[in-house]
């Protein structure tokens, strides 16, 4: 049994790992390079970093690719010259934090941006949320993944809508698919009254496109509002928790099919 890491960029396999090599218990890593193929973790500034240092990952070799098709800026921000073997060709630029354990193999701890990954298939939240967030009635919106039914990976995502009314998941979803590919629109819309938020204004809680902190997040039903704790200060309902269908009406959507009404929703900080 091997575990193969790789993306379309760089021909599908870059790494590989022979999973009998495993102890019982421990993280499976994406192990070494394939043949003609280099893997490097960089810094912030493109130096190699030593064994237990995380960084980002990148790849080079004859498996990358000359680019995105028609898409300079994009091309641009992934694909550099190597700086190790000038005459190597690019490296790609992964996205993905890694480390190099002391054995030599690479193990890869997470995204460094927030892209998340559905059913196979790479998804740019920020471009869902900025999308949303041209909705004239979506003033800010945090899109992630989240557990639904039967266990499952779900799109979800969270507005907190520009005034009292708050727009409906099919509405959302028509918008959404006038720019972005199917599988790019989230199949469940949850309104909010707020965001938590850091003195920055940096929305807390979110890594990797899926958020932690749910009790943060404020349940917003028709008519409620949240209420003041001490002067100044504006706090947040109750943790999102089981409810009914009718508390949380964007959740009720006629895509989930005969599923909709009975799903039970565990929000589990």
């Amino acid at each position: 049994l091997l575990n193969v890491y790789g993306s379309t960029e760089v021909a599908a396999d870059a790494t590989w790992f022979d999973c009998s090599q495993l102890p019982k218990a421990g993280k499976v890593p994406v192990g070494r390079p394939i043949a003609n193929v280099k893997t490097y973790v960089l810094g912030p500034q493109m130096e190699p970093l030593p064994p237990g240092f995380r960084g980002q990952l990148h790849v080079g070799g004859a498996g990358v690719a000359h680019g995105y098709w028609r898409q300079d800026d994009a091309t641009a921000g992934s694909f550099l010259p190597n700086p190790f073997e000038p005459r190597a060709g690019r490296i790609y630029r992964t996205g993905d934090l890694a480390k190099y354990r002391d054995d030599g193999n690479i193990e890869v701890l997470g995204r460094i941006d927030r892209q998340v990954k559905l059913h196979g298939i790479r998804i740019g939240v920020e471009e869902i949320e900025a999308q949303l967030e041209l909705h004239q009635d979506v003033r800010c919106a945090v899109v992630g993944l989240r557990e639904g039914p039967q266990g499952r990976d779900a799109l979800v995502a969270w507005c907190v809508p520009e005034s009292e009314r708050a727009p409906g998941a099919a509405e959302l979803r028509r918008h959404l698919a006038r720019e972005l590919p199917r599988q790019w629109i989230p199949s469940r819309y949850v309104p909010v009254e707020a965001l938590p938020r850091l003195a920055s204004g940096k929305v807390t809680a979110w890594c990797s496109g899926r958020p932690t902190a749910w009790k943060q997040l404020a349940r917003c039903h028709p008519g409620r509002r949240a209420t003041s704790s001490a002067p100044g200060s504006k706090r947040l309902p109750e943790p999102l928790g089981p409810t009914s269908p009718e508390s949380t009406p964007c959740l009720r959507m006629p895509e989930l099919g005969n599923a909709g009404p009975r799903i039970k929703r565990r929000w589990n900080a």
